[in-house]
C-alpha cells in the first residue's frame, strides 16, 4: 500500500509543520513542481513497537554504527546515484533544464542548505564498514534546537530518510538526512555501505503498513535506550511486545 505523507519542501516552513511531516520534498523552479500530498496526522499518529523495529532493522542491516559527526562540508551531491529520476525536469520551457546533468545542477542549487556529513565511528554494533564514512544531507534549520538526542518514542519522526546523493527525483516523499556537527547518531547501512532502506512495521490510522525504518537517529551515547535496544536485537535477545 502506498501513501503520500509529506509536504512540499520550501525555504520558509514553521517548526510545527516540520514536525508534522515525516519527509520534506525538494523545492522546484516555477512550473516544475511535482509536490507530495500530505496525509493528516503523519507522523504524529504513527504507532510502532520499538523492539520490533530494532529487530527488523538489525536483521536487515549489514553495518550498524554509533557515530559522531566530525564535520559538515559543502561538497555534497543531489541525485547523482539516481539520475534517471530527474528526467521529469527536462523540458523545452525557459526555466527547464535540457539534460540530466543540468537537472542535477539545478537540484543542487535549490538545496542551498545541503551538506556532506562526515561521520567517525565510535562503536561498531554490527559489522565493520570502516572507521569513517560520509553521507549527503541537509544542515538543520536555525530554529531546530541544538544536538539534543531523541526519545525512543520519537522514532516515528525518523522514518523514510534518504541520502541526498540517492534522492530519487522531484516530488519524492522522503526526509533528508540531517546532522549536527559533534552530535552522536546510530546509523544503519546496507551491504553497499549506503543508508539502509529496509521496511519496518507500523500502524497508521488503524492500517498496518511497512515503511523504511529509522536509519539515522540522534542518540545520547552507548547507553542510550535506542542503542541498547538495537544492541540487544543484534544479540538476538529482543522480544517484540506484540
Amino acid at each position: 500500500m502506498s501513501i503520500h505523507h509529506s509536504i512540499p519542501r520550501t525555504r520558509k516552513i514553521s517548526p510545527a509543520a516540520w514536525l508534522g511531516a515525516l519527509a520534506i520534498c525538494a523545492a522546484f523552479p516555477s512550473g516544475l513542481a511535482l509536490a507530495c500530498t500530505p496525509s493528516p496526522g503523519w507522523p504524529t499518529k504513527i504507532r510502532l513497537d520499538p523492539a520490533r523495529v530494532a529487530q527488523q532493522m538489525a536483521a536487515s542491516a549489514a553495518y550498524i554504527d554509533l557515530v559522531r559527526v566530525e564535520a559538515l562540508t559543502d561538497d555534497y551531491e543531489v541525485g547523482t546515484r539516481t539520475p534517471d529520476g530527474w528526467a521529469a525536469w527536462i523540458g523545452s520551457g525557459p526555466e527547464a533544464p535540457k539534460t540530466i546533468e543540468e537537472a542535477l545542477k539545478m537540484a543542487r542549487a535549490e538545496w542551498d542548505d545541503g551538506v556532506r556529513i562526515h561521520y567517525r565511528v565510535v562503536e561498531h554494533l554490527k559489522g565493520d564498514g570502516g572507521d569513517a564514512f560520509v553521507m549527503d544531507g541537509e544542515q538543520p534549520r536555525a530554529w531546530v534546537k541544538g544536538s539534543s538526542a531523541s526519545k525512543i518514542s520519537d522514532l516515528k519522526f525518523y522514518l523514510q530518510q534518504q541520502d541526498l546523493a540517492a534522492w530519487p527525483g522531484p516530488g519524492s516523499c522522503l526526509r533528508e538526512v540531517t546532522a549536527f556537527q559533534g552530535a552522536l547518531y546510530l546509523v544503519f547501512r546496507d551491504a553497499d555501505r549506503r543508508l539502509l532502506q529496509a521496511p519496518v512495521s507500523i500502524t497508521f490510522q488503524g492500517k498496518a503498513l511497512s515503511v523504511s525504518g529509522p536509519a539515522n537517529v540522534p542518540v545520547r551515547g552507548s547507553a542510550d535506550p535506542w542503542v541498547s535496544l538495537v544492541r540487544d536485537a543484534v544479540a538476538g535477545s529482543v522480544k517484540p511486545s506484540s
